[in-house]
């Protein structure tokens, strides 16, 4: 990865030429968002917009024939990326990544058709599952929760790929930076009261009960930054990182990782461990 950053830092033909044919191959285009955010967050917009509109090119077919999920995640992406370069602020850029989720969500609503071949796969589920009058009931609610799933994911994926532009950055001009910066990853204690105040009215259902998600994706992340925080500054082996991320895919690790982070905010753990090392 770092080698492909190099080749399309040196100059903006090669970056184009890459991103084109990147762009045409499944899968592989999820990565133009993620060298288009990193010649964001080293060039600025103004510096990005030949390879933007390069870029734009083969995901614009793609989603013409129905697949618009490397397209969405260009702009998102490149929004973060600037968020990220204006402000030095991760937790403004998961911010613009949840505001992504937003986004696709309001869009599935406003154009459910979209969401039809979905809806009748999940239809033939609710009918094999022979679950009665429960199953319509049932039904009912995976539809209305269907499009807050699907925006999380895109939501999840804009702050992956920035991250992923970040790293190729600072592996380029500032080596170990990224890691710096995700060791310190910190949602502050008012951005969290904002987080936990919806996360309440989702809860009991005075917002969208899909919502809940968008609230807790900025945490999950600064508690993934709290464990790696923390390993570093007590110098353990990288092994309970890898215990961490296995142990992080079950749902109720998940919820007390997001725990921790609500902690953290308020208390700040490393600044104390650090203190009293």
């Amino acid at each position: 990865m770092r080698g492909l950053a190099e080749f399309v830092m040196k100059d903006n033909r090669y970056a184009a030429v890459t991103v084109l044919f990147l762009g045409l191959v499944p899968l592989a285009n999820m990565l133009s968002p993620v060298l288009v955010g990193l010649t964001i967050m080293r060039r600025g917009i103004a510096g990005a917009l030949f390879l933007i509109a390069w870029a734009v090119i083969p995901l614009l077919g793609w989603s013409l024939y129905g697949d618009a999920i490397p397209l969405i995640l260009l702009f998102g992406v490149g929004a973060a990326a600037w968020v990220l370069r204006a402000s030095d602020s991760w937790q403004f850029t998961l911010l613009i990544a949840v505001f992504v989720g937003f986004f696709v969500e309001m869009f599935l609503r406003v154009q459910p058709e979209s969401m039809e071949m979905l809806y009748e796969q999940l239809d033939q589920v609710m009918v094999q599952s022979d679950l009665g009058i429960e199953a319509d009931e049932l039904r009912r609610e995976m539809r209305d929760l269907m499009p807050s799933l699907i925006g999380t994911v895109y939501a999840f994926l804009t702050t992956f790929l920035v991250m992923l532009s970040r790293w190729m950055q600072a592996s380029l001009y500032n080596k170990g930076g990224f890691g710096r910066e995700f060791r310190d990853l910190r949602i502050s204690s008012k951005f969290t009261t904002i987080l936990v105040a919806g996360g309440f009215l989702s809860n009991f259902g005075l917002l969208p009960t899909g919502w809940l998600v968008y609230f807790c994706l900025p945490l999950l992340f600064a508690g993934a930054g709290l464990a790696h925080g923390v390993v570093a500054l007590k110098r353990l082996p990288k092994v309970w990182l890898v215990g961490f991320y296995v142990i992080l895919m079950l749902p109720i690790s998940a919820q007390i990782v997001i725990l921790f982070a609500l902690c953290d905010s308020w208390l700040d753990f490393r600044g104390r461990i650090a203190r009293e090392s």
